[in-house]
């Protein structure tokens, strides 16, 4: 099975590549969408810290975000609150959601939401 490559306009009038990877072992889609809650009520930010590429960022019941690229970058916790409800939005099968939110046009940032 081939992921789902998705192309959502977003608020800021570009364009967020989604690749949805929902899945028996994915996150309920009901604790996704009260963690992008929680990380929207959030003025800071998400920084990537880890030699290993990628960095857990927030988690709630079954749900959590990485911000994954370069050592160092950061992303307002909005951002990543809307990259997880957009693949809640394009994801969501059988009550649950996970994939993956381009954030570059390169995509060597983006953001992952999957099973704690």
């Amino acid at each position: 099975m081939f992921p789902r490559i998705l192309f959502v306009l977003a608020a800021t009038a570009h364009a967020l590549a989604l690749t949805c990877q929902t899945g028996p072992g994915s996150p309920l889609a009901a604790d996704a969408v009260t963690m992008a809650n929680q990380m929207a009520q959030n003025s800071g930010v998400a920084c990537q810290s880890s030699n290993t590429g990628c960095t857990q960022q927030w988690q709630f019941g079954t749900a959590a975000v990485d911000l994954c690229g370069p050592l160092g970058t950061c992303v307002p916790f909005t951002q990543l609150a809307s990259g997880v409800q957009a693949l809640v939005n394009n994801c969501q099968a059988n009550g649950q959601a996970g994939g993956i939110n381009q954030l570059n046009a390169d995509g060597s940032l983006h953001s992952d939401l999957y099973h704690t």
